[in-house]
């Protein structure tokens, strides 16, 4: 069980530090309008959208974020050292040892 949770963590801290580096890659570059600035926000907005808000990408490519009470979020993406160190903080995983 040990041995199990360890792999878990170490995948979860895997995981969780490529998408910490792509939310760097792409608070670093210029918010010009330009080619590709549009996918830049589309990724951070889904990076930054809450546990509880429903994020669906259709056949097109269309990003739709839906808050828990139907509303449509259009989310602002935070710039680059904006975001509080408790938001990037790694979640915390259950152990159960029995």
């Amino acid at each position: 069980m040990r041995l199990q949770n360890d792999t878990l963590d170490k995948e979860r801290d895997f995981y969780f530090t490529k998408l910490r580096d792509i939310e760097m890659l792409l608070q670093g570059r210029p918010m010009e309008p330009g080619p590709g600035n549009d996918l830049s926000q589309d990724i951070l907005k889904i990076l930054y959208a809450a546990e509880d808000e429903k994020v669906e990408v259709s056949a097109s490519g269309e990003l739709t974020i839906t808050a828990p009470n139907g509303e449509q979020v259009s989310g602002q993406v935070p710039i680059a050292g904006e975001v509080a160190e408790a938001e990037v903080a790694m979640p915390e995983v259950e152990n159960d040892q029995a």
